[in-house]
């Protein structure tokens, strides 16, 4: 549904409070507010799998998939549960040119309306929007009607009686607009001394095309409700009352802000989310919040944004001892919106630590888009000719930023933001060695190899002719590009750092602990054609991965499975190849299709297989004790 702000997320909200009393079909629901500043829909998508999968699936499983893959796991999971998605307020991801929806949810849309699914999606925003498709069903609110503004009036007050004429030049004024509609019939019938005539006649020293309801509201609000909506306007995400409460507890005392909240929501002004087994939540409606903010200018808002944070602070101080990957999504979150905050108040290296601090969590916990998309806030806010010196995490946020856009695919987003950090080194000090390594990385990860050895290469060279004191290094990426273009036998030198290869292959290794030694030597090795070498250090790899915890070890299990299948096929051993393939696939879940498909292929071209025949009981026995043994 598309209108002018007009109701069509109250419409929505109404449909899915009253499912059940119409429609015993649909037995869940999902809600994803998508007006926030930037681009979080990849995010949300991948929250809604997570929920949908009760937790099989985790963001981390899901950070290396691309978005059509990521809308077949989400159709798969939907496709038999009779559930309703909300996507409200998507106007940034509309084309308005074309009339069509963009990127992820136009492919969630083209496939959704092909699918057998017993599901439903419903997506809100106020341009038009248009797909041929007979399933999908695209329909406009307009103002509502001089009849239905007398009704909305009577209904706000039955007990009253307001002349029909002065409802209609209302319904004039406002041209139908439901939302202002309700609150002027809110604001003539529940506040004493307030009339429709004079509550036009305020409105009216607007601009002539916009009437200014909310600034003659304003007027008439008691201080304390003022404050609450100053403080409400800040936050980032619809809040509990306890959180709220939290928020201005050092304006107004509980008695006054219970008052301020009551009175509020009562005029409309703060919107309830109901929540299923949890505490309701309460934001304002788009409109209110875009003009408490607006109202003021920055400096004289900056002092209610520092309260926030504060109590952002507090909330991450009773968690942040668990700080890491396998956080759920909802209490990570509260980092990024920390960051943001300290964006809108110019706090930039607050927020430059902040997501230093959890740039691993977000990353390797598979949050990708809500990094880049905090990232971008705070790039496009700081002066970068002075960036580099003012701020101590300006290099490691721009290498985490540019590699997180790789992996989203964002090459173009990359590229500039390449060109730009380049920039800010005119000469080869020791950042033009991070530079290096930075540029090599993404090089790397398109798969461009010679152009990532070449880039680390001058990284290398430059730190070992001048023997610069600097933590920036190319070494570990120049032996990646190596590895991967052709020379592992150098790479095998680089990664063994003068470890002897014996201390990883041969029966003596206790000392070793680092997984990721063992899989880079390993894949050297098999590389190389030496293959029980390689199956030792695979082995010994896939031990300390089965006991590690970290972002990427599900991932990681897989890979190591898959490889070692691929050096038994090349043996000639198709039946042990089968089995890790199989629990490689296992392992991977539904998280990863695309991943799967090519192992299945793999699988496949097994002496002549042509679908694999063991139980995946047996499979998993095969890998374990070949892995214990």
């Amino acid at each position: 549904m598309r209108d002018r702000g007009e109701g069509k997320s109250a419409l929505a909200s109404h449909y899915i409070a009253t499912l059940g009393d119409r429609e015993d079909r649909y037995r869940f629901w999902d809600w994803r507010d998508c007006k926030e500043q930037g681009d979080r829909i990849r995010t949300q998508i991948t929250e809604i799998i997570v929920r949908f999968s009760v937790d099989r699936i985790s963001a981390g499983d899901l950070s290396g998939v691309g978005d059509a893959e990521l809308i077949e796991v989400l159709l798969e999971l939907i496709r038999n549960s009779n559930a309703v998605l909300v996507f409200d307020n998507v106007d940034s991801y509309v084309d308005l040119e074309n009339k069509t929806l963009t990127g992820m949810l136009d492919m969630l849309v083209q496939r959704m309306s092909i699918s057998m699914s017993n599901s439903r999606i419903l997506l809100t925003c106020r341009p038009d929007v248009h797909y041929a498709a007979s399933s999908v069903i695209t329909f406009s609110m307009k103002g509502i009607s001089p009849d239905e503004a007398i009704e909305l009036f009577a209904k706000r007050a039955p007990a009253q009686s307001i002349p029909k004429e002065d409802i209609l030049g209302a319904h004039r004024l406002t041209k139908g607009h439901a939302f202002w509609l309700d609150l002027i019939a809110v604001q003539a019938t529940k506040i004493p001394g307030v009339t429709l005539p004079k509550l036009l006649q305020d409105m009216r020293r607007g601009r002539e095309d916009v009437p200014d309801v909310l600034s003659s509201i304003w007027d008439k609000l008691a201080l304390r409700e003022k404050t609450l909506l100053r403080f409400m306007g800040e936050a980032v995400r619809p809040e509990t009352e306890e959180t709220i409460e939290r928020f201005v507890a050092s304006h107004l005392n509980y008695k006054n802000f219970s008052r301020a909240l009551r009175s509020l929501t009562s005029l409309n002004l703060i919107v309830v989310k109901p929540e299923t087994d949890a505490p309701d939540l309460y934001d304002l409606h788009p409109l209110v919040r875009q003009f408490v903010r607006t109202k003021f200018p920055q400096p004289e808002r900056a002092g209610y944004i520092r309260v926030v944070i504060n109590q952002y602070e507090a909330i991450i101080g009773a968690i942040g001892s668990v700080l890491g990957a396998h956080l759920p999504f909802a209490m990570l979150e509260r980092w990024s919106q920390k960051a943001e905050l300290e964006v809108s108040a110019g706090l930039f290296a607050e927020a430059f630590a902040t997501l230093a601090k959890v740039e691993d969590a977000f990353i390797g916990g598979g949050h990708v888009q809500e990094f880049v998309r905090v990232g971008r806030l705070l790039f496009e806010s700081i002066d970068w000719e002075t960036a580099a010196t003012r701020y101590a995490e300006f290099d490691n946020i721009v290498g985490v930023m540019i590699a997180a856009l790789d992996q989203l695919g964002e090459y173009d987003s990359a590229d500039a933001l390449l060109v730009r950090y380049e920039a800010t080194i005119p000469q080869k000090t020791a950042r033009y060695i991070k530079f290096c390594d930075v540029r090599a990385h993404s090089y790397w990860m398109r798969g461009q190899f010679d152009a990532a050895v070449e880039w680390a290469t001058k990284g290398v060279t430059l730190k070992n002719e001048t023997n610069v004191d600097t933590p920036f290094d190319c070494a570990h990426t120049l032996a990646l590009a190596q590895r991967d273009s052709g020379q592992p036998e150098v790479a095998l030198e680089a990664f063994l750092k003068g470890t002897d290869l014996s201390e990883l292959t041969g029966p003596k290794n206790n000392s070793l602990s680092d997984g990721a030694l063992f899989g880079n030597v390993g894949r050297c090795l098999h590389l190389l054609g030496r293959l029980p070498e390689a199956l030792i250090c695979y082995r010994r790899s896939m031990r300390l991965l089965e006991r590690e915890s970290s972002p990427h070890s599900n991932s990681n299990r897989a890979y190591a499975r898959r490889w070692v299948g691929q050096v038994f096929a090349e043996l000639g051993e198709f039946r042990e190849a089968e089995a890790f393939f199989l629990d490689a696939i296992k392992v991977l879940g539904p998280s990863a299709p695309v991943r799967v498909r090519e192992i299945y292929a793999e699988l496949q071209r097994l002496g002549g297989m042509t679908a694999p025949v063991m139980e995946e009981v047996r499979a998993m026995r095969v890998v374990s004790n070949w892995m214990n043994s």
